[in-house]
């Protein structure tokens, strides 16, 4: 509630920052609910690598779900003028502009995230059984230091320790 009070400070248009896998894109999911209790109900398009310009369709598809919010997703993808012509819509059509980038896009900035070993342990333990099974914190230790801060990867690589050693521990 408090990052939406915030948003709405900023005239709605603000970009959230940080490194792959850092958690920019939960960060905006976690803020669907609020926006939307906000009356700014949210369009959010997943930009992915080379993806220049925006879906074809993506203006009718945000008016006809009555959209207040565009959140871009990767939006440092879009090129210079894909930027322009979105910043310009949104204006015409009274939207807010919420994206997510790895660097400084020149919008104010909302958040700013940035991974930490503690974090992902509070992430671990919150996803780890009862009994904190064969993941260990300084299992979790080398996973966010062998994928350099990047907390999907480390997610996806102690899932695959913890099936391996859930195997072992079978036999």
């Amino acid at each position: 509630d408090r990052m939406v009070r915030r948003l709405a400070g900023l005239a709605w248009r603000a970009q959230i920052v940080g490194p792959h896998g850092s958690g920019k894109s939960t960060l905006v999911a976690s803020l669907d609910v609020p926006l939307r209790e906000a009356g700014r109900a949210p369009y959010v398009v997943a930009l992915h690598d080379g993806q220049r310009r925006m879906p074809p369709d993506w203006h009718e598809d945000a008016l006809a779900a009555a959209a207040r919010l565009i959140v871009i997703d990767g939006y440092e993808q879009l090129g210079r003028f894909s930027r322009w012509k979105l910043a310009r819509r949104c204006r015409r059509e009274g939207w807010g502009l919420l994206v997510t980038a790895h660097r400084d896009v020149g919008l104010p900035t909302l958040a700013r995230v940035v991974p930490t070993l503690g974090v992902a342990q509070r992430i671990v333990d919150t996803l780890m059984p009862e009994g904190r099974g064969p993941i260990t914190q300084a299992i979790v230790s080398e996973a966010f230091s062998s994928c350099r801060g990047n907390i999907r990867e480390m997610l996806f690589a102690l899932y695959d320790r913890y099936e391996a050693l859930q195997r072992r521990r079978d036999r």
